[in-house]
Parts: structure tokens; C-alpha cells; sequence
């Protein structure tokens, strides 16, 4: 299969352009995965974002002003049915903001959410 783009135009990455991962990648706490929990099992929104506030704002920050894109480790797929994966990662897309120009794709797609 064939790149629609051009491995050496401006708009790819690679692993050198983003050597520190400590600076995009962030593991969910304890707490953190049971706030999402709770909210995926029909808590409320405002819970979530008082639990996440300042971190969704520097993750938001990363994604319009930094690489943009976040990967959010340890994300508690194993404790919830697909459905409330779904509700729990799209309550996420208001914390990031509108999508940028430089990608013009939907700010959710440059969101990772991964139990590992």
C-alpha cells in the first residue's frame, strides 16, 4: 500500500521529532481510572471534569500548541463494556477543544486511549 503522503513532507512524524515521551504520553492513576469509571457508568460529566481539569487543560495545550496528539496509558478498558468505553473516551472530545488547522481532522483522532 502506497502513503497518500510523501514519507519526507512536512506533516509526518517520526519517533525523532518526539524523542521525550514522558512529554505527550501520560498514565492514568488509580484514581484517575476510577473517575473514568465511574462517569462511563453513568456518572456525571462535571465529576469527570473537575477530576481531570488541569491535566485536560495541559493535554488540550499539547494538542493545539505542542505535537498534537496525547496518548493517555492505562485507560480502563478491561473494567467496562464497549458502550461505556465509547461514552467515557468521546466525554474526553469537549476537553481538547475545536480541531486545528494543522491536521484538519477531528481532534479525537489524535487522542491514543490504551490499557497498556
Amino acid at each position: 500500500m502506497r502513503s497518500l503522503v510523501a514519507v519526507d513532507a512536512p506533516s509526518v512524524w517520526t519517533p525523532h521529532d518526539f524523542p521525550d515521551e514522558a512529554s505527550w504520553s501520560f498514565d492514568l492513576s488509580p484514581d484517575d481510572q476510577h473517575a473514568v469509571i465511574a462517569y462511563a457508568q453513568g456518572g456525571d460529566r462535571a465529576d469527570l471534569g473537575r477530576h481531570f481539569g488541569a491535566a485536560a487543560a495541559r493535554w488540550a495545550d499539547l494538542l493545539t500548541n505542542g505535537p498534537g496528539f496525547v496518548r493517555l496509558r492505562r485507560f480502563p478498558i478491561d473494567a467496562l463494556i464497549e458502550a461505556q468505553i465509547e461514552h467515557a473516551y468521546l466525554a474526553w472530545v469537549p476537553c481538547w477543544g475545536s480541531p486545528s488547522g494543522r491536521t484538519a481532522t477531528p481532534t479525537s483522532s489524535r487522542i491514543s486511549a490504551t490499557n497498556g
